[in-house]
């Protein structure tokens, strides 16, 4: 059927769009609108309200509150939508939970240390990674020459015992507190280089006990001598009422020669009470024809268990002294165990990963009895008990 070319104007003596407009369908269609327009402008009022930050304008949202038309409707939400997604001027240093040094961890520690340096802030900045001691793993051997080295500690080996904090010096005089009680004694090494010792004055002064050089063999020409104070020295320290301890400074080279200086002890000493330790002692001398200087580790070892064992079976407690460097590089500690040590250490506390009897702390001290400075010990065992 042909339509007539008016139709699209009037249709029953009204015009098309009055009467689509009256239909059920124009009414249906204009409600799913309103709610379509309404629906898209609180998502923007919401998108808005949370992508702003407090004190931006919410200009876009009071403009699309005004608008009714629909085609303009649609292009304010589309402009929004766009600006949000990608037209936003933000960058990352704008958001709170980025860190400006993110990127660069080493700035921000550089940036806390210079602040520590300067005394701002209160941060702490963690440097255990670099320190070979972290974990208790390794020790530091300080050489005579000043340099530095970390070795491994054996966890096989008795530790160090002693708790620093309960080292109490009192009138340079080291004590060490178990409980509050003194559980240590006081004690000084002496030699004919200390020229006449007041040994009444060392007892008033609080001194338990005294250890004595009884000789030495040459570190040249190996030859054994007796200690030219030793003989009025140990009668004046018992006539003091202060026990005795006594050392040989060794420049053995073979256990032969070791049991040798032991047996010279053991004849020079063998009409007098030793209470405390028989040392077989050693330290280094600076010249070039020591006898001992090419000695390897476990010659050196085994020199000094000669002596040791030589000693023991005389029926005296024996003794090893050398100070860090010795115990754990010139000679195998480990092979030591069993034998009790003397650690020669100048310092406030024993830097000494391992198990020691006896402490000398200082070779510079004072105390009443002995014109010069001393050697100052603190002796952790009780050997007149013994």
């Amino acid at each position: 059927m042909k339509l007539d070319d008016d139709f699209d104007y009037e249709y029953k003596g009204k015009k098309r769009s009055d009467s689509y407009r009256q239909s059920p369908m124009y009414t249906y269609t204009m409600i799913t609108v309103i709610i379509v327009m309404i629906s898209i402008l609180g998502i923007v009022i919401l998108l808005n309200n949370s992508g702003n930050k407090p004190g931006k304008t919410n200009a876009s949202i009071n403009q699309a509150s005004t608008i009714t038309d629909s085609s303009m409707v649609a292009s304010a939400t589309d402009k929004s939508v766009d600006e949000l997604i990608s037209g936003s001027t933000l960058v990352a240093s704008d958001l709170d939970i980025w860190d400006e040094d993110y990127s660069n961890p080493s700035a921000k520690k550089e940036e806390l240390q210079e602040a520590l340096s300067s005394g701002d802030g209160d941060e702490t900045v963690d440097n255990t990674m670099d320190d070979p001691s972290a974990g208790g793993t390794k020790t530091r051997i300080v050489y005579s020459d000043g340099k530095e080295e970390w070795i491994d500690i054996n966890p096989y080996l008795v530790s160090n015992p002693y708790n620093n904090a309960n080292l109490v010096n009192v009138n340079n005089i080291m004590k060490y507190y178990d409980n509050y009680v003194k559980t240590s004694f006081v004690g000084v090494d002496l030699s004919k280089v200390d020229d006449y010792v007041d040994f009444n004055k060392l007892k008033n002064a609080g001194v338990d006990y005294v250890m004595l050089r009884v000789g030495s063999r040459g570190y040249s020409t190996g030859e054994i001598l007796v200690d030219d104070s030793f003989a009025d020295n140990i009668e004046r320290a018992k006539n003091a009422g202060l026990d005795v301890g006594v050392y040989f400074f060794s420049q053995a080279i073979t256990k032969e020669e070791a049991i040798e200086e032991a047996n010279f002890v053991i004849n020079t000493i063998s009409e007098n009470s030793i209470k405390y330790p028989v040392v077989y002692y050693i330290e280094e001398v600076n010249s070039n024809d020591v006898r001992t200087n090419d000695l390897n580790q476990m010659l050196r070892t085994n020199i000094a268990i000669a002596f040791m064992d030589t000693i023991k079976a005389a029926g005296y407690t024996p003794m090893l002294y050398g100070n860090k460097e010795y115990l754990l590089k010139k000679v195998s500690f480990g092979s030591l165990i069993g034998y009790d040590i003397w650690l020669g250490e100048n310092g406030d506390v024993p830097d000494f990963p391992y198990e020691f009897n006896m402490w000398r702390y200082t070779n510079l001290g004072k105390i009443e009895g002995v014109s010069g400075v001393a050697h100052l010990n603190i002796c952790f065992t009780d050997y007149s008990g013994r």
